[in-house]
């Protein structure tokens, strides 16, 4: 029976940061692995718009679920997709102006920064975000989102030392979870969406056992599908609540972290 494999993006197939660094080792593991007859596919935050062609064009996919599980494709052809109402779209971005949030709206075509950002640090921002420019960025003026809104399927938040995170986490804790990346920076997923989410609708369609799943990750966002597939793998260079959760922890990306876990596992 063939594997479903799940691959996280930053930090686990690229280096962290943006500087696209991808070892030899890792392309020769996802040749193999496709050789084999295993079904790999993208498990990531970024959704589809924030993902490179460079990164499609280089990693033999099977599909994608982008977005922490908001939208999954396979072959091209979209099995799921599911984005914030407009209505709550108006409410999100008039609360994060109201308490001095900056923030980041992703959507499967587009992303939207405000162009009230940044308040705090730019530098810090384009660090957090892989310093990301892409055709379908849209410098987006907060009064017209509140206005017509926009549809996208999560967003990013980077606090300042004038935010008030509590009181717009009491608005809309009911409708996202919010999870805590470090240094002030939070992904904002709607409820019921996770990257374990995407890796069981993708089990259901192949008609795939949880024991025939694998997940690579390094990041507190993959805990999710971590914990979920039947064998769970971190990169050395990845988060400890992560390395927490799994079966083995592998070597750092640099070192031939990914390659490795692969041979350590058997399938190549």
């Amino acid at each position: 029976m063939n594997k479903l494999i799940f691959f996280d993006i930053d930090g686990t197939i690229i280096e962290e940061g943006g500087s696209y660094f991808i070892p030899d080792s890792t392309l020769t593991a996802f040749d193999k692995l496709k050789e084999n007859g295993n079904l790999l596919y993208i498990n990531s935050g970024r959704t589809k718009s924030e993902i490179e062609n460079r990164i499609l064009d280089t990693f033999p996919f099977s599909g994608l679920i982008c977005g922490c599980g908001t939208y999954i494709e396979e072959n091209e052809n979209v099995l799921f997709s599911r984005n914030v109402s407009l209505e709550l779209t108006k409410s999100i971005v008039r609360d994060l102006e109201k308490y001095n949030i900056e923030w980041l709206l992703e959507g499967k075509d587009y992303i939207y920064y405000s162009t009230n950002t940044y308040k705090s640090d730019l530098e810090i921002f384009r660090k957090q975000h892989l310093e990301l420019v892409c055709d379908n960025t849209i410098i987006a003026d907060p009064e017209k989102l509140i206005a017509e809104g926009a549809f996208f399927d999560k967003f990013c938040i980077w606090l300042t030392k004038d935010s008030d995170l509590k009181s717009f986490e009491n608005i809309y804790s009911p409708y996202f979870e919010f999870i805590d990346r470090g240094e002030g920076f939070y992904e904002i997923v709607p409820l019921g969406a996770s990257k374990a989410d995407g890796m069981e609708f993708l089990m259901d369609y192949h008609n795939v056992g949880r024991d025939s799943t694998y997940a690579i990750g390094d990041s507190t966002n993959d805990i999710s599908m971590l914990e979920f597939a039947g064998t769970s793998i971190c990169m050395g260079n990845g988060a400890e609540d992560a390395k927490k959760t799994v079966d083995l922890v592998t070597d750092n990306l640099r070192d031939d972290g990914l390659y490795n876990a692969f041979v350590k596992l058997g399938l190549i």
